[in-house]
């Protein structure tokens, strides 16, 4: 199994059409829910991604998709329902773009939520 150093580490800037980094990393508010998963399984592959922004993700742009190789389409399916679905909350006013001062707390909250889930699915109690 890695093990990966948590210690936030200065990196180049970047600047690409699909990706912005100006901090370091791992971003250090991230670090606590790092270790938070974590703790929920110590051999638990996770991958995460939340903040309260928003950010372009180009289903229509093939040269983007084509980063993605072993996309499904099935899983090309569900995320464009996803973004579908998406547009239509915020069109709604029922979703709402999250100033950036506030995602450390609103993304630890969720985090804590999204853990108890996990342990309902790991202990076999899903939903």
């Amino acid at each position: 199994m890695a093990v990966y150093d948590l210690t936030p580490v200065a990196v180049p800037p970047v600047a690409t059409k699909h990706r912005t980094i100006r901090t370091k990393l791992p971003v250090p508010e991230s670090v606590p829910i790092f270790e938070a998963l974590a703790a929920v399984h110590p051999r638990i592959t996770l991958t995460v991604e939340d903040h309260g922004g928003d950010f372009l993700i180009p289903v229509h742009d093939a040269e983007f998709l084509a980063r993605f190789p072993d996309l499904t389409v099935p899983e090309l399916v569900r995320l464009l329902a996803l973004a579908t679905k998406t547009r239509g909350l915020f069109d709604a006013g029922k979703l709402a773009v999250l100033p950036r001062d506030r995602w450390p707390a609103a993304c630890n909250e969720r985090v804590k939520r999204d853990i108890l889930a996990v342990r309902r699915i790991a202990g076999g109690r899903a939903g």
